[in-house]
């Protein structure tokens, strides 16, 4: 089951640097994807109550973890 936001261009930043294997382009790709997640929280302003916000904010939390655990 696709859920709406897979669509989203912010979604297959987020894929790509959660899969990315190559320590030398994950610090690309983590601000990459957290930029796109920023401008996608901005432009749904305060829509907090439909299911892609949680889907943001989880995915965010995610990737500053990832970027906070690079090796």
């Amino acid at each position: 089951m696709t859920r709406p936001w897979e669509n989203q261009p912010w979604f297959e930043l987020y894929r790509l640097a959660v899969l990315e294997t190559d320590q030398t382009k994950l610090p690309d790709r983590l601000q990459a994807a957290k930029t796109a997640i920023k401008e996608r929280l901005t432009e749904l302003g305060n829509m907090h109550d439909i299911p892609e916000m949680g889907a943001l904010r989880n995915a965010l939390t995610v990737l500053q973890w990832l970027e906070k655990h690079e090796t």
